[in-house]
């Protein structure tokens, strides 16, 4: 099973590589799966340095990761009177060893997305999400669950909460 690191490196391999500009971020990757296999699903948004303010996304793609091919690319999502909003990240809980942590997570759930989940596989999605959320901030967290809806439901029938921020 691919690093993370290795999982995000993909994109350089595709077109999408075109959307990654100077002065521009890119989301964490959230999956799906379609009848091609897992997606990484992320979007292009613009912050400050500290990233305590953030532009709505502005585009989204994805990618099978695990073929390095893009699954889709929509450029028709930004807004631009949409105003900038307010990013709050607790920084004092994210260091090396909880990147760490979040990294491992995301490895470990690749191997088992969108199944019915036992009880140990429950623990690993919640505090996956947990941990995009903290990594991510509150004003983006919106965001995930507009850009990838399809994950997020199947967490919450999983019976893991993505109300964070609220």
């Amino acid at each position: 099973m691919e690093a993370l690191g290795e999982i995000k490196q993909k994109i350089f391999r595709t077109e999408c590589k075109e959307f990654l500009y100077e002065g521009m971020s890119r989301s964490e990757p959230v999956m799906t799966v379609d009848e091609h296999g897992i997606i990484d699903n992320y979007f292009i948004y613009a912050g400050n340095h500290e990233m305590t303010m953030v532009s709505p996304p502005m585009i989204a793609f994805g990618i099978y990761s695990d073929i390095g091919k893009t699954a889709y690319i929509n450029t028709g999502i930004y807004d631009e009177g949409a105003p900038l909003k307010k990013n709050q990240i607790d920084r004092g809980i994210i260091d090396e060893e909880y990147i760490r942590e979040y990294e491992r997570l995301y490895r470990e759930l690749r191997k088992f997305v969108f199944q019915n989940c036992d009880d140990a596989q429950k623990d690993v999605l919640g505090k996956y999400v947990e941990h995009l959320y903290r990594l991510s901030g509150n004003g983006l967290w919106e965001d995930y669950l507009e850009a990838v809806p399809g994950f997020f439901e199947w967490a919450a029938g999983e019976g893991v909460g993505t109300a964070y921020g609220s």
